[in-house]
């Protein structure tokens, strides 16, 4: 994990300058990798083809999603859940803002596909 903060203190650091830096091609092309990788993050990814490599057949697979599916949705884990993604939504904006990143293509990205409240965040902040 130390060296993950690091990483992510170093971006913190550096990113500002290099978006301030990019032309409007490179912004875009920026931007829409952001948002196809918090899409994967965001909507909970399933690795099928991980467990594909790991040897599980098609029916394994389908149980297996569905058994992580039930356990998202049970009463156990909705709470933890909720918490974790206004934490998450916070932080990911709030980054996003601090590094120049977060433009108005952005912020609507994020909350119409995301469903990320940005204006709530920003508002707090």
């Amino acid at each position: 994990l130390r060296d993950e903060a690091r990483h992510m203190g170093f971006g913190m650091l550096s990113l500002p300058e290099q978006v301030k830096q990019m032309d409007a091609q490179e912004r875009q092309e920026m931007e829409e990798f952001t948002i196809y990788f918090l899409r994967a993050t965001l909507t909970g990814g399933f690795p099928k083809e991980a467990y594909l490599d790991m040897g599980f057949n098609k029916a394994e697979i389908k149980e297996i999603r569905d058994l992580r599916k039930e356990k998202a949705q049970s009463a156990d884990s909705s709470m933890f859940r909720s918490l974790f993604k206004k934490e998450m939504h916070t932080t990911l904006v709030n980054n996003l803002h601090k590094c120049g990143v977060l433009s108005e293509s952005m912020k609507v990205n994020l909350e119409q596909e995301l469903r990320v409240n940005v204006s709530e965040v920003l508002a707090a902040d």
